[in-house]
């Protein structure tokens, strides 16, 4: 049988001392009980009638699944078609008008572009003799591309 000596650890009836043991976890602090949650499942709940679906709906299972509803009439048919059509139609001029902007802003760019490169391109050759002919100068600047004046 072990006893705690006067050292505070605790030993054998021959003497020989034990290995201290780590001190006890703490007790967690009781957890306040929320109002109005149960404190047990309840259990013996018997289905009664048809199961409702959702806060406050009013249809029962078979018309969620689609096996309760009513055949439509000739008139909301063609109402539903017509709808569909004006979806496809508008949903259609949509992507034309993405596409038509698109080509837009890629056209636009590309003339940016070559006015920049057109801008870039030019050059001022100054302190040219009079007696110097223009076709003289186009055949000294043809090799680095077209010459425009």
């Amino acid at each position: 049988i072990d006893a705690p000596g006067d050292d505070g650890l605790e030993h054998h009836d021959n003497g020989e001392q034990m290995e201290e043991l780590p001190p006890a976890p703490p007790v967690p602090a009781e957890v306040p009980k929320l109002p109005g949650y149960l404190e047990e499942p309840i259990t013996g709940l018997v289905q009664t009638d048809k199961l409702v679906y959702g806060n406050g709906a009013r249809r029962d299972s078979a018309s969620v699944l689609g096996l309760g509803l009513q055949k439509l009439s000739s008139e909301h048919a063609m109402m539903i078609q017509r709808a569909k059509k004006y979806a496809m139609e508008v949903s259609i001029k949509m992507v034309l008008m993405k596409q038509t902007l698109a080509h837009q802003q890629q056209q636009t760019k590309y003339l940016q572009r070559q006015q920049a490169v057109s801008i870039m391109s030019r050059i001022y050759v100054g302190c040219i003799n009079y007696d110097t002919r223009e076709d003289a100068i186009k055949q000294a600047f043809l090799a680095f591309g077209p010459i425009r004046s």
